[in-house]
């Protein structure tokens, strides 16, 4: 609980002086020579005689003044108004039904509903002659002094638990010093107050915290909307409101008369400002009794968890402020199986409760984001959460600051619930912090847990974090407050911690971890919120931050023709802002003062130095800097020579570094002529990957990559068949290849050909992706990597009579459907063919699609390679006969049909491999149109099941299938390695 007493005092004495307001530190004439029925034995007579010497009460024209009699509510308004030095103030209409004009304090009771101080019944009635019971009193004058923030406890009397509608102001009275209550602890807060009563209590508040100046100006004067249930606003409920705000982001504020508002609220909309109007979070009262359980009115299942929420914030930069929202719902009155009931959800960002209660059960505060990783912040500053079962939880990021958490007693002698139940992603660093608050508590000792990880339908990336610290726990707390939620996942695992923790519950022992000092100063508020944006929505200065990040590890320098790249562990602080890279030539110490800064703000963890020179020696370190600019020690050195590599012959170099003729492919084609058969043409590429389409049109011409390293140059494009073209439709497949090779007796060795196409971030109706796409003849690939999924690679001819050959050595090809396709006759030889998966449990995909002319009896040949895959076994067809072009296609009186012919030989075939039925239809085409045959295959994929299904060569047929014969031409062509 939150001691104001001395702060209030001093505040308001201050503000009175200003004022010109005269405090009363009396001593009274006797009270008896003005009251008949008070003596100066009275208990009261000093604060009696104060009122009537002040002009708040002259008695009754009897001479009496009837101390025990108690205060009606027309007469507070009159006590209330005078202490007020009577303010100019004229009636405008009349507010309630039972107060006319002509009553005698109408003037005195329209003024106390103007300045807010009481509000009425929600029937519109005043009640003039009723008494004013204590509880109401701690609320006119709380309303009275301007309604200061206060944070209650529920345990001052023992008859005003946390959940009384005026426990704030009752409290904040007691603190002030205006009443003690009853010696048995009770406050007695439905008692009617007698008039010496209110002497004494105005008395000692007018001592406490000087007399009262002029109100503040109606607190939903500023309202765009204002909500009142009885009719007086512009609207009757919470929704109406939140409907009639602009469609833009501009700031919207609600406010929100005092009543209880039956309603299931939704605020999607952002920079939304919710105000209570009362005097206290309890004269504002949000509600509804949904819970998990609870069928829908049209039949369609129950709400669950998430649907029983009473209000939803999905919106960003909400504010709410001094009002409840709850769950009313009644668990013993129900028989669900589900009875979590949610009062409040949130998956916006930046939100802000400020003197909030939140009423509930199980699931009281549901703070959520919108997806897994995303940030989504809420502050809640003086508020008042209760609960039972997980009754604050989810994966949001949320700030619980002077606040008072209650968790209530289910009746239990063993388990009562759990605080939390946070199901932080992993790749956030903060989850939940109670800091600098209380948690309170009716449940037996060491029944109730701190909290328990959540892992939303076995989430293994939620990894709740939460830190509890300087905060106030009740013994209520068990001595091992951390447990599990599920026999899966441990809470040890979780990222669970406390520090500097008081009260009876605050034990620390081996199963409560505890954040150092160092630590601590990572976890504070303002950590918390900060985010991206640097949010601070708490009105105090974040503390200067001069706390060095850890370290860099695990610094690596791999030396290379020209440059050294330099790589290290990454540093996981929450305020990494970068690193800085340093280095000196030679190999000795690294003196940062001196060092050559190479790179700075860096926020990958490996960088690429190019400022160095061939055959001499460096030195780097690297440190680490967070957003507040504290830099880490540096790492430890790390020292390289870069040396350069000895390239092949060539006489053109592209290097995408600029360190060679061109920085691309394409530019160096086109600038380049065609070589001659006993002359060709020699492109190097240096390493690196190259995103551009490239055409080669040349002939007796060779690309290749300068390391001998198929994967150091990549070449690489992400166009699909369903790619819009600028002028209208699409690219189709044959046009959707990253690198197409037109020219003939071109070779290409030691580099990587890619289409980077992203099926899953594209909805196209054709996806089909071409890597390499050839037409020439005579065309060789060595040490070669051609990547994709549908369509790998387009092995064609110019046309259908015409024969185009290609071989492929040592080579691999990667893809799911068709993804070896063509008329071109291909030898793949000594290779690698990978079917990758397409997450099917029965079909994923095709090895070739082969459309061979009829006039050609050699198609594909693939021989003494490999099969592999990641598919499911018997998943994967070797392929399938693709009628490339519509049957009596006549070209120099031939006629030429689509009929594939393929040959695995030799080759070892995986598992994923279908042996019952390898080859598979193709409409129009049944699989037995085309010519397909196997001859001497290895490995799980090769088990002849039936033998009708997969033919299989002779041994003087397998002599005539092989890679010189398919090759071989009219020209005698003969490329044939190995």
């Amino acid at each position: 609980m939150i001691n104001v007493r001395a702060h209030l005092r001093a505040l308001i004495l201050t503000l009175s002086v200003a004022l010109g307001f005269t405090l009363v530190g009396v001593s009274p004439a006797s009270a008896a020579s003005r009251f008949a029925d008070v003596g100066d034995d009275n208990m009261y007579a000093t604060e009696i005689a104060w009122l009537a010497d002040s002009g708040i009460a002259t008695g009754w024209p009897d001479g009496t003044f009837r101390p025990y009699a108690p205060v009606a509510r027309d007469a507070m308004a009159a006590f209330l108004y005078r202490l007020f030095d009577e303010p100019e103030f004229t009636p405008t209409g009349q507010t309630f039904s039972d107060v006319a004009p002509d009553n005698q304090f109408y003037r005195e009771i329209e003024w106390l509903a103007a300045s807010g101080i009481a509000t009425g019944w929600p029937d519109g009635t005043f009640r003039p002659y009723e008494p004013v019971n204590r509880d109401a009193m701690a609320a006119f004058l709380h309303r009275a002094w301007g309604a200061p923030s206060y944070t209650a406890s529920g345990d001052v009397f023992t008859d005003v638990a946390s959940q009384n509608q005026y426990v704030t102001q009752i409290e904040w009275l007691a603190d002030a010093g205006i009443s003690t209550g009853w010696p048995d602890g009770t406050f007695r807060p439905v008692q009617p107050i007698a008039r010496d009563a209110i002497a004494a209590f105005l008395y000692r508040a007018v001592t406490a915290l000087g007399r009262p100046g002029p109100l503040a100006a109606d607190p939903l004067a500023d309202a765009d909307v204002v909500v009142a249930a009885d009719g007086s606003g512009d609207v009757t409920t919470v929704a109406e409101a939140i409907a009639q705000a602009p469609s833009d982001a501009s700031a919207w504020r609600i406010g929100i008369r005092p009543g209880t508002y039956r309603e299931v609220v939704q605020l999607r909309r952002s920079n939304v400002t919710l105000l209570g109007g009362g005097g206290s979070p309890a004269d504002v009262v949000i509600t509804y009794d949904n819970a998990a359980g609870t069928p829908k009115p049209d039949g369609s299942g129950t709400y669950g968890t998430t649907g029983s929420a009473t209000m939803l914030i999905t919106g960003n930069d909400v504010t709410v402020r001094n009002l409840t929202i709850e769950n009313a719902f009644d668990e013993a009155a129900h028989d669900y199986a589900s009875e979590q009931a949610v009062a409040l959800k949130t998956q916006g960002d930046r939100l802000v409760f400020d003197t909030v209660r939140l009423l509930g059960d199980q699931d009281t505060l549901y703070a959520d984001s919108p997806a897994a990783g995303r940030l989504a912040r809420s502050y809640y500053v003086n508020s008042f959460i209760e609960g039972d079962v997980d009754f604050i939880f989810g994966r949001g990021t949320a700030v619980f600051d002077r606040s008072t958490l209650h968790a209530s007693d289910r009746g239990s002698t063993s388990n009562n619930g759990y605080v939390t139940a946070a199901s932080t992603d992993v790749s956030l660093p903060y989850g939940f912090l109670i800091t600098d608050s209380t948690i309170t508590s009716d449940a037996p000792a060491g029944t109730f847990h701190l909290g328990r990880p959540w892992q939303p339908s076995g989430d293994a990336q939620a990894i709740a974090q939460v830190v509890v610290r300087n905060t106030v726990l009740p013994d209520a707390i068990a001595p091992a407050p951390w447990t599990d939620m599920t026999s899966t996942f441990s809470w040890r695992n979780a990222r669970f911690a406390e520090y500097g923790n008081t009260g009876p519950g605050a034990v620390v022992n081996a199963d409560r971890p505890q954040l150092t000092t160092v630590e601590a100063a990572d976890h504070t508020k303002f950590t918390y919120l900060a985010g991206p944006d640097g949010w601070n929505p708490t009105g105090e200065q974040a503390p200067a931050d001069v706390t060095a990040p850890a370290t860099p590890t695990g610094l690596v320098a791999e030396a290379s023709d020209g440059s050294v790249v330099l790589t290290w562990q990454p540093v996981t602080d929450a305020d990494l802002a970068g690193y800085t890279l340093y280095r000196v030539e030679g190999a000795g110490p690294v003196d940062l003062a001196s060092a050559t800064a190479v790179a700075t703000d860096l926020t990958d963890t490996s960088f690429r130095d190019r400022g160095v020179v061939n055959q001499t020696a460096y030195t780097w370190v690297v440190t680490a800097v967070d957003a507040a600019g504290n830099a880490s020690a540096p790492s430890a050195a790390v020292t390289a020579t870069p040396v350069g590599a000895v390239l092949p012959a060539h006489d053109v170099l592209v290097a995408a570094d600029g360190s060679g003729d061109y920085t691309t492919v394409q530019d160096a084609l086109d600038a380049t002529a065609p070589g001659t058969a006993s002359d060709p043409v020699v492109i190097a590429i240096k390493p690196g990957v190259y995103h551009e389409l490239v055409t080669v049109a040349q002939s007796h011409l060779t690309l290749l990559g300068t390391t001998g390293k198929a994967a150091d140059v990549v070449l690489t494009y992400d166009n699909a068949s369903g790619t819009p073209t600028a002028g209208g439709g699409t690219l189709g497949t044959s046009k959707s290849q990253s690198v197409k090779i037109t020219g003939s007796d071109v070779t290409v060795r030691d580099l990587t050909i890619e289409n980077a196409f992203d099926e899953a971030a594209h909805d196209y109706q054709a996806e089909q992706a071409v890597a390499l796409h050839t037409t020439g003849d005579r065309l060789v690939f060595t040490g070669v990597r051609l990547l994709g999924n549908q369509d790998t690679l387009l092995a064609n001819s110019p046309d259908a009579d015409v024969v185009s050959r290609v071989y492929f050595y040592d080579s691999y090809i990667e893809g799911d459907v068709d993804f070896i396709f063509g008329r071109a006759t291909a030898v793949f030889d000594a290779s690698t063919i990978h079917a990758l998966s397409r997450g099917s449990n029965s079909n994923n995909g095709y090895l070739t699609a082969a459309s061979t002319s009829d006039q050609n009896p050699f198609g594909f040949l693939v021989v003494n390679s490999r099969v592999t895959s990641d598919a499911p076994a018997g998943t994967v067809s070797l392929g399938r006969p693709w009628r490339g072009w519509g049957d009596g296609y006549t070209k120099g009186g031939v006629v030429y049909n689509s009929r594939g012919q393929v040959t695995f030989r030799n080759t070892e075939l995986s598992a994923a491999i279908r042996t019952a039925q390898p080859w598979a239809d193709m409409t129009p085409l049944a699989w037995t149109d085309g010519r397909f045959a196997e001859f001497g295959n290895t490995g799980a994929g090769a088990a002849i099941v039936d033998p009708a299904t997969r033919p299989q060569l002779t041994d003087a047929e397998a002599s005539d299938a092989t890679p010189r014969a398919y090759l071989a031409g009219s020209d005698g062509w003969d490329p044939v390695l190995g």
